[in-house]
């Protein structure tokens, strides 16, 4: 049974929302674990496209964090939470 267009994209969408709501979690786990020390949080972005970090930078800046992309050739390229 051949899929349709319309299918396929509604799919695609579905897991990139799903993917995303798991990154959010995890991200929102670190913030509250730091949060008891008053500590910077920070979060890995290899294997993260481009939209994806930015879309995370602007829902966390939404919410009243400090959020920047870090990129380091030495520690690789993070998110640091403040």
């Amino acid at each position: 049974m051949a899929i349709s267009k319309q299918d396929a994209m509604e799919k695609a969408e579905s897991r990139t929302a799903d993917k995303m709501k798991a990154l959010e979690a995890k991200i929102d786990k670190a913030l509250v674990r730091d949060a008891r020390d008053r500590r910077m949080t920070t979060i890995a972005t290899s294997g993260m496209k481009q939209a994806t970090i930015e879309a995370i930078i602007r829902k966390y800046k939404a919410a009243g964090w400090k959020v920047e992309h870090v990129s380091d050739w030495r520690d690789g390229d993070y998110l640091s939470f403040e």
